[in-house]
């Protein structure tokens, strides 16, 4: 008589995770036989992503025994527990020795370092016209407590503020909330990220003239002893996950883009505009008759020449990343159709050719802020001549 027939069991469904989780955790894998455990583990989001990198370690590398230690310790969460011992099992299989890693850890809650993992955490703000925006960061202290960092950084010129301080846990809340609601700081993003973020405006205050805050100093000791700098941005591991964006982008959608709310401010500086303005005027109003048609293409003459002065290559590279970093910000608060926008711009940057030596985006934001000073400036002389005084040129916004 045949035995009855046993039901095979159900493979555990792999864990969800989003395109920036994805991108880490390859990342993470490419690290896992070179870097010490406690530095995987402490860029950990979340136990969901650690059931999802303990899933997919290597199985028949020696390496992995030690990671598995280390997750074990930190998690004891028993789905993350599960998925350690299948693979543990695997790599027996390969004929590498493991732990037993017992499903639960008598005493466990008996040792502070087996508490539940509190997670470091970071939150970065939208881009200003002038390409600064805020930075916060948390980071768990052991037994208890947190180092936190809330800065206003700047893409070009640097550090502009940054404090950094510990905090009780409760503190540390009203301070995320306060960052959150008045300084709208709150969109969330890995360490990584934010670390890139302020690193890069710490490498452009040591070019320029702004003063280095101690504050910054030390709380940068703390980051790099946990994480070293990638290479380049992770916002571009995170960018290879988004759908993909219009290859074009046209003037109607650039307009779309530069009116939302969140990119108001996406003006070039006044003090570089007014020097353009005034050569403006000296071809409407000089001594030469010139056609409609000649004064246009003396204009636009005017324009490419102060472009190619204004913004090289790598101010452009400096507005094409700020536009990257925008998409970041608009997929995160889930405004889909602007993350695209954004994307298309970006890409569309540093584009130019014989007939039109600047790119279609420098071009739109050159036209936009001639339309926004010119508008003062008309507003200004109306009210100016209404009191019989001479209006001056460019009313600073």
């Amino acid at each position: 008589m045949r035995g009855k027939k046993r039901k095979k069991k159900k493979s555990v469904p792999s864990i969800a995770l989003t395109p920036e989780e994805k991108a880490l955790l390859d990342t993470l894998l490419e690290k896992c036989t070179q870097d010490p455990p406690e530095q995987i583990l402490s860029q950990i989001p979340n136990p969901a992503f650690a059931l999802g990198l303990v899933e997919h370690l290597p199985t028949d590398k020696k390496t992995s025994v030690a990671l598995l230690q280390s997750f074990h310790v930190a998690y004891d969460q028993k789905a993350v527990r599960k998925a350690i011992r299948r693979t543990a099992f695997k790599l027996r299989q390969n004929g590498i020795k493991t732990p037993s890693f017992a499903l639960e850890s008598p005493g466990a809650s008996l040792s502070p370092e087996t508490k539940k993992k509190e997670e470091a955490e970071a939150f970065l703000g939208p881009i200003d016209g002038s390409g600064s925006r805020g930075v916060y960061i948390s980071l768990p202290k052991i037994p208890s407590g947190y180092d936190i960092g809330i800065g206003l950084v700047n893409d070009e010129t640097g550090i502009i503020e940054f404090h950094a301080a510990s905090y009780s846990k409760k503190k540390m809340k009203e301070l995320r909330t306060v960052v959150h609601q008045e300084m709208g700081v709150d969109v969330p993003a890995f360490i990584l990220h934010a670390l890139t973020v302020t690193e890069n405006a710490y490498a452009r205050s040591l070019e320029g003239s702004l003063q280095i805050q101690e504050d910054y100093l030390s709380f940068r000791s703390l980051l790099l002893s946990r994480w070293n700098v990638p290479e380049r941005s992770p916002i571009y591991e995170i960018l290879t996950n988004f759908p993909d964006s219009p290859d074009i982008i046209t003037d109607s959608q650039l307009e779309k883009l530069f009116l939302h709310p969140a990119m108001e401010t996406w003006l070039i500086d006044p003090a570089e505009m007014e020097p353009l303005l005034i050569e403006f005027d000296s071809v409407e109003e000089g001594p030469l008759l010139l056609s409609e048609t000649q004064q246009e293409e003396r204009i636009q003459s005017i324009k490419e020449k102060w472009a190619e002065e204004h913004f090289p290559d790598a101010r452009l590279t400096t507005l094409k990343h700020r536009l990257e970093e925008m998409a970041y910000v608009f997929h995160k608060r889930e405004e889909t159709d602007y993350g695209f926008l954004a994307l298309a711009a970006a890409s569309r940057t540093l584009e130019g050719d014989a007939f039109h030596p600047m790119s279609p985006v420098l071009a739109f934001l050159l036209e936009k802020t001639i339309a926004h000073y010119e508008k003062l400036r008309d507003e200004a002389q109306e009210e100016t001549e209404s009191l019989g005084h001479e209006s001056p040129l460019i009313i600073q916004p």
